[in-house]
């Protein structure tokens, strides 16, 4: 601290106003930006939820809009009861009519035997009843089912559940079409009770859903994706995740614990809005997720935050430039302003160490206009009276010195000649005896009537 000591009064006074007006610079900046991003990411979030939201109904009512399709040509059969030729131009004209469909199915469960409680068989098969229409190069065909299909998830578990399901994703039979499949069981009504008759079954195309998801633009580097009620992804930018991979074993491969409870909201049916780093590129995002109601699937939508936060980093470069702007034109106020206060004291200072040097004759730095009554003047004025004091005393002392010199001069004379009159040489008075002997002396009075 002894550097800041030696420093004039200017230096001292432009940096502590600096350093005042450096913190409430700063001050703001920072209160701007933290103001200004939080209201940023508040808009985000909701914008975000909105956009997700606005997508996850699109699907939602594709995926609805899908599953009046099974329902009513369950209905058709259990009310109508279509022979075979019926049955066939029923489902190829739902086929034809919904463009979407990759293919619809019926599926009766087999008659059982009352008397012998065993299915019916027909030259030594099983009585399974199936029709299946699947689109192929544009053009409508019938596929048949050569398999035992009770024993398949998409007629075993509605038929147990006792509700229509979507099934998880797969792919077809060409091996390059993602699919999902939604199956809904249809009853015979009996007097008492209601009797399991079959499934309607419809093949949809996950290449719509994959073009609704990508068609989502956040940005230059923002997407969105979609996992299944087990995590697994059905859409999403590296194909190598979807059907390959679920947001568990990511997480896992990249030992990220926040990542497996995001994947655990989501598949719990969960909305929310988070931070989030990607699985591919490894860039911060904010993601908002919401289910899909129809299937219990999750739908998450990224928006990048370097991207986001572009506009509000730019403000924040042009208020620290009109900052550092605004610090340098106050810097060079103060400088001009502490210049014009320190420059009469430098005057001042000047002349109080002439006058302290013994040149009492030297100019002390007047106001500049009489009724001037500031600090400064007033301190001119101090030291032209104490001057003029000082010449006075100086005058006084320099009167009373010779006064009392030339009074000593007289005392001194006064003395020698007094001192010259008296004897300076005793003889012995008694020569014959050397026992004793006699002296005397005079010192003159320092002052005398």
């Amino acid at each position: 601290m002894n550097w800041l000591r030696r420093r004039g009064i200017a230096f001292k006074l432009s940096l502590l106003v600096l350093s005042g007006v450096t913190l409430v610079i700063a001050g703001i900046l920072t209160l701007n930006y933290n103001v200004t991003r939080r209201l940023m990411v508040e808009k985000i979030e909701e914008n975000a939820f909105n956009l997700a939201q606005a997508t996850a109904n699109r699907i939602n009512s594709l995926l609805k809009a899908a599953e009046k399709i099974p329902a009513g040509i369950a209905l058709t059969i259990t009310e109508l009861e279509p022979d075979d030729t019926e049955l066939k131009t029923l489902l190829k004209a739902r086929l034809e009519q919904n463009s979407e469909l990759f293919g619809i199915a019926t599926a009766f469960a087999p008659k059982v035997n009352l008397e012998t409680n065993e299915f019916e068989t027909n030259k030594h098969k099983l009585n399974l009843y199936s029709r299946y229409y699947v689109r192929a190069y544009n053009k409508i065909k019938e596929s048949p089912i050569e398999y035992d299909y009770r024993s398949h998830d998409w007629y075993q578990i509605p038929k147990v559940l006792d509700q229509a399901v979507w099934s998880e994703p797969y792919y077809g039979v060409s091996g390059r079409t993602v699919m999902t499949s939604y199956s809904y069981p249809f009853y015979r009504e009996n007097a008492d009770h209601k009797e399991f008759s079959g499934i309607v079954c419809i093949d949809l195309s996950l290449n719509w859903l994959r073009n609704v998801v990508s068609s989502l633009k956040t940005g230059e580097t923002g997407y969105a994706f979609l996992i299944t009620r087990n995590g697994t992804f059905v859409t999403h930018p590296d194909l190598d995740l979807v059907m390959n991979e679920t947001i568990f074993s990511i997480a896992e491969a990249h030992n990220n614990p926040r990542i497996r409870e995001i994947g655990r909201s989501m598949i719990a049916g969960e909305k929310g809005f988070t931070a989030f780093t990607s699985l591919t590129n490894c860039k911060k995002y904010w993601m908002a997720y919401t289910p899909l109601p129809a299937n219990g699937w999750s739908l998450g939508v990224l928006f990048p935050q370097n991207e986001l936060m572009a506009d509000i980093h730019a403000l924040t470069k042009v208020m620290l430039g009109l900052g550092i702007g605004g610090f340098f034109l106050i810097m060079l106020t103060i400088l001009l302003i502490s210049r014009k206060i320190t420059q009469p004291l430098s005057a001042l200072a000047k002349s109080a160490n002439q006058i302290a040097s013994g040149d009492l004759e030297t100019t002390i730095p007047r106001p500049k206009t009489p009724e001037s009554n500031d600090e400064v003047d007033r301190l001119a004025l101090s030291f032209s009276e104490m001057q003029h004091s000082l010449k006075e005393y100086i005058k006084n002392l320099t009167e009373t010195t010779a006064a009392k010199e030339r009074i000593e001069s007289e005392l001194n004379i006064a003395s020698e000649i007094q001192m010259g009159i008296l004897p300076k040489i005793f003889p012995p008075p008694f020569p014959t005896r050397p026992e004793f002997d006699l002296y005397a002396t005079m010192r003159p009075a320092r002052e005398v009537g």
